[in-house]
């Protein structure tokens, strides 16, 4: 419980108490030179950028585009050949953790292309297992969809691609602990 309060009162002192010190600080120096109207454009000016930086972190999701999601994508060697729609997109943070999660509706042949290519890849490693029982399984195949696994930095960061069989739905998720 002592832990607990500790705790949120060095985040309160570091996110809320420094950022106000300081804007005080600059508004003090703008005094000491014996120009009010300096202390108060530096203290906005500084305020001002920490604000939006605020308030981009806030509203992080609203800024993503398609060209962030082709991106993304991109880093897990896929490829959209046809337009596709951003359904839902969300970004969880704190300390120690991220997780995103991105829902594209995508047009039937990229969705027909990309299952053929998981699945391909899913039969593949199939006939691995087979040999070596304990190796990792990046492609999995069930009645919903195929999976793309990808673990990175032994379990630190771990990429979830879906594909649905019976909906034009593309699911990424990226874990970070």
């Amino acid at each position: 419980m002592l832990d607990d309060f500790i705790f949120s009162s060095i985040l309160f002192l570091i996110f809320i108490g420094l950022p106000i010190g300081f804007l005080f600080l600059l508004y003090h120096i703008g005094k000491k030179l014996e120009s009010t109207r300096t202390g108060i454009i530096l203290s906005a000016s500084v305020g001002l950028v920490f604000l939006l930086c605020f308030l981009y972190l806030r509203f992080e999701d609203q800024f993503f585009s398609k060209s962030n999601a082709r991106d993304l994508l991109a880093e897990n060697k896929i490829e959209l050949k046809d337009d596709f729609e951003i359904v839902d997109h969300k970004t969880d943070w704190g300390i120690g953790d991220f997780h995103q999660r991105l829902e594209l509706k995508i047009s039937k042949e990229d969705q027909l292309r990309l299952s053929k290519n998981f699945k391909e890849k899913s039969d593949s490693i199939n006939t691995i297992l087979q040999k070596y029982p304990n190796a990792f399984r990046e492609y999995r195949e069930n009645t919903e969809g195929y999976f793309k696994e990808n673990s990175k930095h032994s379990s630190i960061e771990e990429d979830y691609i879906f594909i649905s069989k019976t909906e034009n739905k593309l699911i990424y998720e990226l874990v970070q602990e």
